[in-house]
């Protein structure tokens, strides 16, 4: 379920709703958000990351082009050793973290940076923890 609270998007889960309350008000359907959400391919929204660039290695380029694995994604560019750029644009990190770790080491964020450096870090912790 998604909603405004204070013109801020909101993605509600239904399972982790309780104590619901029946009330007699209404809302009126936000037209704009509900264009969005028509031609978004996002599970989340709300703290969307507006665009994230990523370079896939040509080893496994040909999955990425045969088929979008990444919400919202387009290849932007096709380079000369075979590698791609691809652009997902208003998604959530969530979304593209966990592809990204699974598709390692053939992906690479090149932006935004510091979602580079929170995967970086998140890798070095698991690295010394194991």
């Amino acid at each position: 379920m998604i909603g405004l609270d204070d013109g801020r998007e909101k993605t509600y889960s239904f399972k982790q709703i309780s104590n619901l309350e029946i009330v007699p008000d209404t809302f009126v359907m936000n037209e704009a958000l509900k264009e969005k959400l028509q031609v978004s391919d996002s599970l989340y929204h709300g703290n969307q990351i507006s665009e994230i660039i990523l370079k896939v290695g040509a080893t496994v380029a040909p999955y990425f082009k045969r088929q979008a694995l990444f919400p919202n994604q387009s290849i932007i560019r096709h380079l000369d050793n075979g590698d791609l750029l691809i652009e997902c644009t208003d998604v959530n990190e969530i979304e593209v973290l966990p592809i990204v770790k699974y598709w390692l080491p053939h992906i690479t964020i090149i932006s935004p940076e510091y979602l580079d450096k929170d995967l970086r870090e998140i890798m070095t912790e698991y690295l010394q923890v194991n």
